[in-house]
């Protein structure tokens, strides 16, 4: 299984933000913000900030294999691979003059990796990183995978380890020390990167988010015993029950009943999440035919 562990790095676009905007964003809400607390919260606003980084880390048969970051740059900067926690990664420019048709170019490409993947892992993508690429995707008018947003094919570790309550959630930082994983935080962090982004320093911004997509591949790699996988194989009772209710159901041949669910199962097209669904349309079938 094609496994990627994803993560964004975004900074904000004040240039088209008016000053009504700009207090509107800051009353929103139970407590009016302060300006420097209304600033550093548009980083993470889909409708204010741009994606300037991604990086996705590939896990296949429970391995680590590779990484490959895309980033914008207006310098010089050309396509390179380098060994970063053991792991070889890509850095891959996407050079624009142009912050928009940068982000845009940068949001096709997302798209694609996306594409090619069995599952996604993220850490707080279900609360950020998703819906701020889906907004953005929208603004450029930018086709999406829907399937980021099911919870069958994206996994997000915070959540999992959370269950969603805000008091049991940890940094990526934290997390990895205290689970025997190297911290991906060994030269600058978050709160640096539009700093680093705005001088200029794209190749660091684009190192810094490829050290957090692998951290949370070794995370996920250490995880995944706990985790249900949505595409796991029936098993062989479940899938010898399907065949038998195929068999009197259709009067289908019972080999040829039992080739048939075996054929689906590796497939992919009948696996442990959905046979229990499939097993009932094969009984209202058999009911019916009566």
């Amino acid at each position: 299984m094609r496994v990627l562990a994803f993560d964004v790095e975004t900074v904000p676009d004040l240039e088209d933000l008016s000053y009504k905007e700009f207090i509107y964003l800051k009353k929103r809400g139970k407590r009016e913000r302060s300006d420097e607390e209304t600033l550093n919260e548009l980083a993470f606003n889909p409708f204010v900030a741009r994606l300037i980084s991604f990086s996705v880390a590939l896990v296949e048969d429970g391995s680590l294999r590779e990484g490959r970051t895309y980033y914008l740059t207006s310098g010089e900067e050309r396509e390179e691979t380098v060994e970063l926690k053991d792991c070889p990664v890509a850095l891959i420019p996407v050079r624009s003059e142009d912050l928009a048709l940068g982000e845009k170019e940068l949001l096709k490409i997302f798209w694609e990796e996306i594409s090619q993947a069995d599952r996604v892992v993220s850490f707080n993508g279900y609360a950020f990183d998703a819906p701020f690429v889906k907004v953005r995707s929208i603004v450029h008018d930018i086709d999406i995978d829907k399937r980021l947003f099911s919870r069958e094919f994206h996994t997000d570790i915070l959540f999992f380890l959370s269950e969603g309550a805000r008091e049991r959630m940890y940094s990526l930082d934290f997390i990895c020390r205290r689970l025997g994983i190297d911290s991906p935080k060994d030269s600058i962090d978050g709160s640096q990167i539009q700093e680093t982004f705005l001088s200029g320093n794209y190749r660091e911004v684009a190192v810094y988010n490829a050290k957090d997509s692998l951290a949370l591949a070794k995370l996920y790699i250490k995880l995944s015993r706990y985790l249900e996988d949505p595409t796991k194989e029936p098993s062989d009772k479940q899938k010898k029950f399907l065949g038998d209710l195929i068999h009197h159901s259709t009067g289908m041949d019972v080999e040829v009943a039992h080739y048939l669910v075996e054929s689906m199962s590796t497939n992919g097209v009948v696996d442990g999440k959905n046979i229990s669904a499939v097993i009932e349309v094969f009984k209202f079938i058999r009911h019916h035919l009566r």
